[in-house]
């Protein structure tokens, strides 16, 4: 045999091992950040999503209605020591989903309604400190909720709060 008739020497495909090995890494680090963040995921998705959670706190009610052209779901959170979180979500007829009233340790939600001038309100279910019964909701003509209310005991949230 002479040295042209030979098999030339094989060529090695390296293509599967390096994408076996870019696979194994993403998989790897895929399952370290559910692992790791998994919990912290599943809460922020969960606010957006309108099924809110907060560490130490569970689901006491949830309920959902309409107003005119406003859909609104409003969640009660149970929390250690006796503490409670009420969220309302509010979805325009061309917007979106987004939360629009939190109050924590105070009044809850009662309903939204319509007012005289065709605005929509959000009915407590007790006054706050300063003696409201209910706040404006106000939606711009892009269907988005231009004020998200936040309180904390009956007070606006970033208002001093008194000292216990």
């Amino acid at each position: 045999m002479s040295a042209e008739s030979a098999p030339p020497p094989r060529r090695r495909h390296y293509g599967w091992w390096i994408a076996s090995a870019v696979f194994a890494v993403l998989a790897g680090l895929g399952a370290y950040i559910t692992i790791e963040y998994g919990e912290a995921i599943q809460m922020v998705y969960g606010w957006f999503r309108g099924n809110p959670t907060l560490p130490g706190c569970t689901a006491a009610g949830q309920r959902e209605a309409t107003a005119g052209r406003l859909w609104y779901r409003v969640v009660e959170l149970s929390c250690r020591n006796n503490g409670s979180a009420h969220i309302m979500y509010a979805k325009p007829a061309n917007g979106f989903m987004m939360p629009v009233f939190f109050s924590a340790n105070g009044p809850g939600v009662a309903s939204v309604r319509e007012t005289q001038d065709g605005g929509l309100e959000i009915v407590l279910t007790a006054p706050l400190a300063d003696g409201r019964s209910a706040v404006p909701l106000e939606i711009d003509k892009n269907g988005f909720v231009t004020k998200i209310y936040t309180f904390y005991e009956g007070r606006p949230a970033d208002a001093p709060q008194p000292k216990s």
